[in-house]
């Protein structure tokens, strides 16, 4: 194992823990718990933000220690890519191929140890270096990839604030009959949205009968109507990818539960 050193990251002072459950479901099926989380802002209807790939505004390299080191500065939550290393590791990095530096990384094909050597992160290793004083939302770019990653967080004690998130609803059902506790999101695409006789209510009630906690689509796929419809259910409604402070505006004016942003700095100027 490699050493990682990175910035010390005091807990910010405006991270005050609250009760989050959208209404119904979520607190009757896990017995009446909620997950306790960061509200950046009591006057922001967002209840958390997460910092895509740890934030980009930084100019350094995406999901790297120092990315997710000032995401947690700022007091907001971490989004990652979740992939298995040669012997099985949940690992950070969104890409199947890339260039870290000068150097070819195939994840799949080199052990955990070895994308250390880059600076690709286990997620143990993030649990290890940062806490689990965070929220931590994760794409989930191989199938085989979401009951380790749920493991690890357990290993750690966070699965209650591991969010998954993939478009295959199937995927999610398979989880959701595996882990009870795992904070699971359909990542609900065009292709989904825009399928001939979609109905937006009945695949939400498709969403709660399966225990899925939210749906992730673009603030212009949603509206109050939907929102509204969505907390009547007990489903969270998420937005991605806000950039800018328009649709960023938006996403409070429609009541979204949580947002995924590259812009941290943007987002926590205008939410605070």
């Amino acid at each position: 194992m490699h050493p990682i050193i990175v910035p010390d990251v005091p807990p910010p002072a405006y991270r005050a823990p609250h009760r989050f459950c959208v209404p119904g479901r979520a607190e009757e099926a896990r017995g009446g718990h909620c997950a306790v989380v960061a509200v950046l802002a009591a006057s922001s209807a967002v209840a958390r933000v997460f910092a895509h790939r740890g934030g980009s505004d930084h100019g350094g390299r995406e999901n790297s220690p120092p990315a997710f080191a000032r995401a947690l500065r700022a007091g907001v939550d971490l989004e990652s890519d979740i992939r298995l290393s040669r012997d099985g590791d949940p690992v950070l990095i969104h890409d199947v191929f890339t260039v870290i530096g000068t150097v070819p990384v195939v994840p799949a094909v080199l052990s955990a140890d070895a994308l250390g050597t880059v600076g690709v992160l286990r997620m143990a290793d993030l649990y290890r270096v940062f806490g689990t004083d965070f929220d931590l939302s994760v794409d989930v770019k191989v199938a085989g990839a979401a009951l380790p990653a749920i493991e690890v967080a357990r290993a750690a004690g966070a699965v209650e604030r591991l969010w998954l998130v993939h478009e295959d609803l199937n995927l999610l059902r398979a989880v959701r009959a595996r882990e009870p506790a795992v904070r699971l999101v359909h990542e609900a695409t065009a292709t989904t949205r825009e399928a001939p006789g979609f109905d937006h209510e009945k695949y939400l009630d498709s969403l709660a009968a399966d225990r899925i906690d939210a749906q992730n689509s673009p603030p212009e796929a949603w509206t109050a109507h939907g929102v509204a419809a969505a907390h009547a259910r007990g489903v969270a409604a998420f937005g991605s990818l806000l950039n800018d402070p328009v649709r960023l505006a938006r996403a409070v004016e429609l009541g979204l539960d949580a947002v995924y942003t590259d812009d941290i700095g943007m987002a926590t100027e205008i939410l605070r």
